[in-house]
């Protein structure tokens, strides 16, 4: 059976249902990347371009009370598909009528969910003192059936690693939610406008999934051990709540105590501190972690495909993560405009964090490919505990009587003594610390459950931090500098970025061989997958 990128797209069989061959694997996972990278880079574009024009319409308020209503349906989210989308992707052998089974039970999650959000629309409503709420999770609510009928589809996709077709399709939802936001926006309906973009992109995305999978359900058939897949997606669903938990707990807390305004600065802060680790991340991993699935029983192979796309990740995700905390004022300014302000402070800190999570995410992958969901419900739990804290202090703020000798970027100071101030500002900094006392435990328990080496990850990923880290203190400098002379901030943000692409171009050329190799490599032929960097293949010849 040949696959989408060799112009001809598997189909699902009567018996059973095709997964990527593994001896066409390296081509598969190439070609996969490519469309990733193009779907992700084109989805950011539409997204920042779509984020220029609405900030600029709507309010602050307006995008607070978004995300005061998404918090219920995120929550929700975690268990609209029950992992059942992972239990398929991740399985070696997989019947129809298995996949049958699942999209029935997904379907009817779907539907249940969605009463659900419209039951509590009320209590939301109270619990933020916003009674718009109770329309608004209504009509998000609607998403919980597209998204139940879509899983399945999309999970035969990924498996099959048609990542061609689950670009298009995901862009093709994307540029029509635009449109339909960009219209609702100019037309007046205000926070109605970002309610219309979601909606419209789940319905678009579900019609999508179905034409390109071709996939139509059976009835269900009882004996196709169905209980064995919910108890895997139980796992992954307990996991998610986890997760959801340890990033969803800001919004709840900024959004209850500061009110819809101070939430949405931090929204829009931390739509921005996401670029990074979507773009080189959460975008691979429709096609990462499947393809590491694949290769369970060649772990040679296994460990060299991930080594090679964290180093290849991280040297260039890391130091956009710290260029984007670097250049933050001039960001915001040019993206939301200068009534946003608030955001960009926030936003330093943010990509603090985000500087680890672009390694941390990928921990993940080791987790599913493995099949490990107890000890990756472990990291969620203990990432949830750690968050939630630092949180709940950050929200809140407080005053440490530490002397500061030296003033230090980023932190307020008031009579000598480190301000925590609270609201969106106080959580970023209690995130950005959060993010560092749960990398380690982190790396060490997923690399241990995958059996992965923790100093062949580390050992990729310090000499990045480190350069990376000097180009932004470089960088920062540089903007102090300027901003004193009274240069205008669109030649600030020019001088900033400019400085630091070259600063970082040198650290790579000079002082990191192995990250020159696999950069190479990945330039030269889109090569992320199997193999050797070029310095250790040359050392071996």
């Amino acid at each position: 059976m040949q696959s989408e990128n060799d112009s001809k797209s598997p189909s699902v069989m009567p018996g059973e249902v095709a997964a990527a061959r593994t001896d066409r694997l390296d081509g598969l996972v190439r070609g996969g990347v490519r469309w990733a990278l193009v779907q992700v880079v084109l989805m950011r574009v539409l997204g920042l371009g779509t984020s220029m024009v609405l900030a600029r319409l709507l309010s602050e308020h307006d995008y607070g009370m978004v995300a005061q209503a998404t918090t219920l349906t995120a929550l929700l989210q975690t268990v609209g598909n029950f992992g059942l989308g992972a239990a398929a992707i991740q399985r070696a052998s997989l019947k129809k009528a298995q996949v049958d089974n699942l999209f029935w039970v997904s379907a009817g999650l779907g539907v249940l969910l969605w009463c659900v959000c419209v039951m509590m629309g009320p209590a939301l409503a109270w619990f933020y003192r916003q009674p718009e709420l109770v329309a608004v999770s209504a009509l998000l609510g609607v998403t919980f059936v597209f998204d139940g009928l879509a899983l399945q589809p999309a999970a035969i996709l990924t498996r099959q690693l048609r990542t061609r077709a689950v670009s298009l399709v995901e862009l093709s939802a994307q540029l029509v939610a635009v449109v339909s936001a960009l219209v609702a926006g100019l037309w007046g309906a205000e926070y109605w406008a970002l309610v219309v973009h979601v909606v419209v992109a789940q319905g678009v995305r579900m019609v999508g999934m179905w034409m390109a999978s071709k996939y139509r359900p059976a009835r269900f058939t009882p004996g196709q051990g169905t209980v064995m897949f919910l108890r895997f997606g139980a796992g992954i669903t307990l996991t998610s709540l986890m997760f959801y938990l340890s990033r969803n707990l800001d919004n709840i807390l900024i959004g209850r105590v500061w009110g819809s305004g101070e939430l949405g600065f931090y929204n829009r802060a931390y739509f921005l501190m996401t670029l990074p680790a979507t773009l080189f991340v959460q975008g691979m991993g429709n096609v990462f972690w499947p393809a590491l699935s694949s290769l369970q029983s060649d772990m040679a192979a296994f460990r060299a495909m991930y080594g090679r796309v964290t180093r290849q990740m991280g040297a260039v995700g890391v130091p956009v993560a710290i260029g984007l905390g670097a250049v933050a004022p001039e960001v915001v300014r040019l993206v939301y405009g200068a009534k946003w302000g608030v955001s960009a402070g926030i936003l330093q800190w943010l990509s603090l964090a985000s500087v680890l999570q672009i390694t941390s995410n990928t921990f993940q992958w080791l987790f599913l490919a493995k099949g490990q969901s107890r000890p990756m419900f472990v990291v969620g739990l203990t990432q949830t505990v750690v968050f939630a804290l630092a949180f709940w202090v950050g929200v809140h703020g407080f005053t440490l009587p530490l002397p500061l000798p030296l003033p230090l970027p980023l932190l307020e100071s008031q009579n000598g003594v480190w301000v925590l101030p609270g609201g969106g500002l106080g959580v970023a900094q209690a995130y950005a610390v959060a993010n560092v006392l749960i990398f380690f435990p982190t790396v060490w328990m997923s690399h241990r459950a995958a059996e992965v080496s923790v100093r062949q990850t580390l050992g990729a990923m310090v000499p990045i931090w480190m350069n990376a880290g000097a180009m932004g203190l470089v960088v920062w400098w540089l903007g102090i500098q300027l901003i004193g002379q009274g240069i205008h901030w669109v030649w600030v943000l020019i001088a900033k970025v400019s400085v630091g692409v070259v600063f970082y171009g040198i650290a790579v050329l000079v002082w990191m061989p192995r990250t020159r190799g696999a950069l190479s490599m990945l330039l030269k032929r889109g090569d992320v997958s199997l193999g050797e960097d070029e310095p250790s293949a040359k050392r071996r010849r």
